[in-house]
C-alpha cells in the first residue's frame, strides 16, 4: 500500500536530489513490557510519547523536515500499524507512507523504500532515519547529516555511515574501526572503513565520526532511564514504573533505586 505524493511532486517539476526514509515498522518486542508499564498499551515504542508531548516517530519526522520537505519523506510501517498514524493527525504527517505486509527487520524494511524511490528518480541521495533513536544536540547532529550528504555526492559509489563517538562502554552496540582518513571537502572528518572490520565490502563504505552529540538507541529500559537521569527529565510515569519494578524486575536494583530517588528529589 502506497500513499503516493509523487504525481503532485512531478507536476511542479521539483524532483529534488535528497530523499529521507524513516524506518518505523518495528514491533519493539524488547520494550513491550516497559511500554505496557508506562502507557498501559502494547503499541510499538516509536508510536509512544515516552518523554514530552511528541511520539518518537513525531520527533523523527520533525528532525527529517529540517533536512528535506515533507513530500520527500518516505515512512515505512508494517501492516496493522496504520491506525497509529491516525494518532499523529494533530500535526503534519508526511504523505509518503509504505506499508510492508510483515516486519522482516531492517534490510527488507530499507530495501522497499529504496526501490520505490529508485523507480521514480534513481539519481537521488537517500538519508535513513530510524524512528527509535534519542538525539539531544539535534542541530549539531543534523550538521553531520548534511556533511554525509555532501560526502555521498562526492563519492557516489559509497555508503556513508554516521558513527557516534562513544562516551562510555556499551556492550550491546557494535562499533566501527576507522581506516585511514579520506580526503574530501565535506565540512567534517571522513574515514575509510578498516579492513579489519567484519564487513564483506569495506571498500564500499565510508565512516563519518559524530562527536559531541548525545545519541541513544532506545531499545531497552536501562538506556531510557540513563538518558532521563543524564538530562534530569522526570516524566509522570517514572514513579509508577519504579514502584512496579521494585517488586520484581527487568531492571537492576541500582536503576530502580536511582529512578525512585530522583523522582522524590
Amino acid at each position: 500500500m502506497i500513499l503516493d505524493s509523487w504525481d503532485a511532486h512531478k507536476q511542479h517539476g521539483e524532483a529534488g536530489d535528497v530523499w529521507l526514509v524513516v524506518l518505523a515498522g518495528g514491533r519493539g518486542t524488547r520494550l513491550q513490557q516497559f511500554i505496557r508499564h508506562i502507557t498501559g498499551s502494547g503499541r510499538p515504542k516509536q508510536f509512544c510519547r515516552i518523554v514530552g508531548t511528541r511520539s518518537m516517530l513525531r520527533h523523527t519526522w520533525d528532525r527529517a523536515r529540517r533536512i528535506v520537505p515533507p513530500d520527500r519523506i518516505v515512512t515505512v510501517v508494517t501492516a496493522g500499524q496504520e491506525s497509529y498514524l491516525d494518532d499523529e493527525a494533530s500535526g503534519t504527517v508526511p504523505r509518503g507512507v509504505l506499508v510492508q505486509p510483515a516486519n522482516k527487520e531492517t534490510v527488507p524494511g530499507l530495501l522497499l523504500p529504496l526501490l520505490w524511490i529508485a523507480e521514480r528518480d534513481p539519481s537521488v541521495t537517500v538519508v535513513v532515519f530510524p524512528s527509535d533513536h534519542f538525539i539531544w544536540e539535534e542541530e549539531r547532529f543534523l550538521g553531520y547529516v548534511r556533511a554525509a550528504v555532501r560526502a555521498s555526492r562526492h563519492f557516489a559509489n559509497r555508503v556513508v555511515v554516521l558513527g557516534v563517538e562513544a562516551d562510555g562502554p556499551e556492550q550491546s552496540y557494535g562499533w566501527i574501526a576507522p581506516g585511514p582518513p579520506c580526503e574530501a571537502d565535506v565540512g567534517a572528518e571522513l574515514y575509510h572503513f578498516s579492513r579489519t572490520l567484519l564487513a564483506e565490502q569495506p571498500e564500499s563504505l565510508l565512516a563519518l565520526p559524530v562527536r559531541a552529540v548525545y545519541w541513544s538507541d532506545w531499545g531497552d529500559p536501562q538506556r531510557i532511564l540513563r538518558t532521563l537521569r543524564r538530562f534530569d527529565r522526570r516524566p509522570a510515569w517514572l514513579p509508577v514504573y519504579a514502584r512496579a519494578l521494585a517488586q520484581g524486575a527487568e531492571l537492576a536494583p541500582g536503576d530502580i533505586d536511582s529512578a525512585c530517588s530522583e523522582t522524590a528529589a
